[in-house]
């Protein structure tokens, strides 16, 4: 158990300040998974999508979620998959100062 908990931080320490994935999440009883930008930020991972979109249906219906990514370990794929609950946050106020302290966000604030 030592050595997969070695593995998981190290495979973690990989995920940079953004990061392609892919997510999957449940609609009804059928799996959708597609890619996403998975932002690592104040130790929580973040995903920013269209409040109307159907992975917000599908997250509010069913928090259960899991994205998994690929990085290179002594020249090799690997593969990571991370499972936990999802959890929409509609503060505004919130998702203004993640956009200001964000380096991808912050340097389109005020572009759109």
């Amino acid at each position: 158990m030592a050595k997969e908990t070695k593995n998981i931080k190290e495979a973690l320490k990989q995920l940079k300040n953004f990061q392609h994935v892919f997510l999957a999440t449940i609609d009804d009883d059928q799996p959708r998974v597609r890619p996403v930008t998975l932002i690592n930020f104040e130790g929580k991972f973040w995903i920013t999508i269209d409040a109307k979109s159907e992975k917000v249906k599908q997250i509010m219906k069913n928090p259960k979620v899991e994205f998994s990514f690929i990085f290179k370990k002594r020249n090799r794929n690997c593969c990571l998959r991370v499972t936990g609950l999802a959890k929409i946050i509609k503060d505004r106020d919130r998702l203004k100062q993640n956009w200001r302290n964000i380096a991808i966000f912050s340097a389109n604030i005020g572009k759109a």
